[in-house]
């Protein structure tokens, strides 16, 4: 499952066992996300990995205390990788795949 924005991530928690998120989406971003997917009872378990490009130590600070598991750095060849992976998941989730 995919979604491009912090509401709709928090939209679909019921569905998943995992998350990758990065930290700048529109709307709210992923530290916020993060936040609220670890003050909700039925999501709090979940495990929330950061993959961004966001490599500031604060950043990594600020990913971790809102609950997330991990917090990888993304360099231009990773968010190439990360593109491909998404395209992937996107296609394997399609009604005929499942």
């Amino acid at each position: 499952m995919v979604a491009r924005d912090g509401e709709s991530a928090l939209a679909l928690l019921e569905e998943i066992d995992v998350v990758l998120m990065d930290a700048v989406m529109p709307g709210l971003d992923g530290f916020e996300t993060c936040h609220r997917i670890k003050q909700e009872p039925h999501s709090s378990h979940l495990p929330v990995i950061f993959m961004t490009g966001l490599s500031e130590t604060g950043h990594v600070v600020q990913g971790l205390a809102a609950g997330g598991v991990d917090y990888e750095l993304l360099d231009a060849l990773d968010a190439l990788v990360s593109a491909e992976l998404l395209g992937l998941f996107q296609f394997a989730s399609q009604p005929e795949f499942l």
